[in-house]
């Protein structure tokens, strides 16, 4: 990420926006779950296809009410939130050894 960019949003949030939001305790406790779940919604070929429409709709209107766009950005996040967990659990058991 690019310094300048990284260095405002360190400053805009605090600690706490560091870790997982939207991922219930079981979730952070399992974020393969949330890997699971998310690839049974969404196949590669779907996930491409929705992104892209999401992309071109934001671009071709200002207001986007569409739920579909919502609930795939929430998924997304999670989606997110649960792999940053898996690498952080990565990165940490590599240091112990």
């Amino acid at each position: 990420m690019n310094r300048k960019l990284r260095q405002r949003l360190l400053t805009e949030y605090p600690d706490w926006h560091n870790n997982p939001l939207l991922l219930s305790k079981e979730e952070m406790e399992h974020p393969q779950k949330v890997l699971s779940e998310f690839f049974e919604c969404y196949g590669l070929k779907d996930i491409r296809a929705c992104l892209k429409e999401w992309l071109y709709e934001a671009v071709r209107t200002d207001e986007t009410l569409q739920m579909n766009f919502l609930v795939l950005h929430d998924h997304i996040m999670k989606l997110t939130e649960a792999a940053w967990l898996l690498h952080n659990e990565k990165r940490k058991s590599k240091k112990k050894k």
